[in-house]
């Protein structure tokens, strides 16, 4: 079920709460000790509650003699803690700092995840409108179709700057509904925060119904590559606040997570390959608390890896059975790399000349023994507008503009391609071996 249709009203009395009311004193006391001076009206703002559970929290408190009132303003009071109070709110802070928006249930997080499973399903028709602004032939879409309507892992491999990454960035896309997503959950009496405005996107109009402690966010992309550490892979634990973070994989629940570059990270690819095994299957992943508690947290995701090293590096039969996608990415035809120049020039600002296409196919062949990869027109292209501000030519990606902008991109002038003789290569002394072993065989 998606989040259109995920009824989460939020609770008006301390009996509709799923967490425990000492939670709420705590967070009460926390933030009343942070602000100073405050508010019934301005808590509940500051810890997503309802006046009607702030108030009974200020009731108690107050009989407690652990609140001073300063003032009432209709029906809001405006209060401080005692002396008494601020010890207390120094006792508890000892355990947890944590004083934002209140934490929902790990039991309600869960059932949440599972009635938002993704249910938007593409046809031909619906994954060719959305990737109409990519240049990406038939027989690679009728692979992606089917891979994101299953929902398990995809794995997409080749040589680098295929377009791999693009393409599972542009399957996240797909997904045409929104989720909620909770601030905080509790776990063990424990806070644990799973909403990071870095990688989730939240609407820009929230549901007027929906408790303050849940935020309706686009299905997530979270993408991790080289930088990739195993200890993004677990809960992170702050030792000051006493406050965890959900790791990456619970961040992408409801929507994907994107492994880039595998086999770059610090960790080895059979060790990060290996943390899947379980979860991919079950669709269950297991976390540990700082005291040794373990908990079920659910994994409701679709994994996708991108890597250009060889498959039979990465990992054993065991791992790839769970893979039920794996996409290869290869360079592309010259008709489909002929339009990736007209698309990459067009967004450069960068006019085209009658030899640009078939300059650049050469060039690129001559420099490259893999063929025509996706990513050298884009890179090409803006290579060459800097150029051609540098030089202050008009921009124009003519045989001159190309020629240097292949020397800076591959670095050492190899082969000069004209276009009266597409087939010769001028030989440079500061060529590579590699390169001069390429411009020898052009030689007429």
């Amino acid at each position: 079920m998606s989040g259109t249709e995920l009824d989460v009203s939020a609770p008006a009395q301390r009996s509709a709460l799923d967490i425990p009311f000492t939670t709420v004193i705590d967070l009460v006391l926390r933030r009343t000790m942070a602000d100073d001076t405050t508010s019934i009206y301005r808590l509940s703002r500051s810890l997503g509650l309802s006046t009607g559970i702030i108030g009974e929290a200020f009731e108690e408190l107050r009989a407690k003699k652990l609140l001073d009132v300063k003032s009432l303003s209709g029906n809001d009071y405006t209060f401080a803690l005692t002396t008494v109070g601020r010890e207390e709110a120094r006792y508890r802070s000892e355990s947890c700092q944590y004083a934002g928006i209140a934490p929902v249930s790990l039991d309600t997080y869960t059932r949440a995840v599972a009635l938002q499973r993704v249910s938007v399903t593409v046809n031909r028709r619906s994954i060719r409108d959305a990737f109409a602004d990519l240049v990406v032939e038939d027989d690679m879409l009728d692979q992606l179709g089917p891979a994101f309507n299953s929902q398990h892992s995809v794995f997409f491999y080749g040589p680098a700057g295929t377009g791999k990454t693009s393409l599972a960035e542009r399957l996240a896309r797909l997904y045409t509904d929104w989720v909620i997503i909770p601030h905080a959950v509790m776990v063990d009496g424990h806070t644990v925060i799973i909403y990071d405005p870095i990688v989730h996107e939240a609407l820009a109009e929230q549901p007027a119904s929906l408790d303050p402690r849940w935020v309706a966010c686009r299905r997530p992309l979270v993408v991790a590559g080289g930088e990739l550490e195993a200890s993004a892979l677990s809960l992170m634990f702050d030792p000051m606040s006493k406050v965890y973070t959900a790791p990456l994989q619970v961040k992408a629940n409801n929507g994907m997570f994107l492994i880039d570059d595998l086999g770059r990270q610090l960790m080895t690819p059979e060790q990060l390959l290996n943390r899947w095994i379980y979860p991919l299957s079950r669709r269950i992943d297991f976390l540990q608390l700082v005291n040794g508690t373990k908990f079920a947290m659910p994994f409701e995701l679709m994994v996708a890896f991108s890597t250009n090293m060889d498959p039979d590096d990465l990992g054993d039969e065991a791992f790839f059975r769970r893979i039920k996608n794996k996409v290869y990415v290869g360079p592309v035809t010259e008709e489909a790399f002929d339009r990736i120049v007209n698309l990459a020039t067009e967004r450069t600002g960068i006019a085209l000349t009658p030899e640009t296409h078939s300059t650049m196919k050469r060039i690129c062949r001559t420099r490259d023994p893999i063929g025509l990869r996706a990513n050298y027109p884009w890179d090409l292209a803006s290579m060459a507008k800097s150029i051609c501000e540098y030089e202050e030519r008009p921009p124009v990606l003519d045989v001159y503009v190309l020629n240097r902008a292949a020397n800076i991109y591959w670095g050492g002038e190899t082969a000069k391609v004209t276009p009266e003789h597409p087939r010769h290569a001028e030989r440079i002394t500061n060529a590579s071996p590699t390169a001069q072993q390429l411009a020898s065989l052009l030689r007429p």
